[in-house]
C-alpha cells in the first residue's frame, strides 16, 4: 500500500459482551487508493 492509500473497517458482528471472544466474528474492510491498483498490494 502507498502512503496515500487508506484502510477503513466496520465490525459487523462482534459478539455480545466486551472481553469475550465470540464463536463468530465478522469485519468488513474497504481499501481506498487515489490510483487504481495501489490499494491491493
Amino acid at each position: 500500500m502507498t502512503m496515500e492509500s487508506r484502510t477503513h473497517y466496520v465490525i459487523t458482528h462482534g459478539g455480545e459482551a466486551p472481553n469475550v471472544i465470540p464463536d463468530f466474528a465478522e469485519v468488513f474492510y474497504l481499501r481506498a487508493s487515489p490510483r487504481y491498483g495501489d490499494g491491493s498490494r
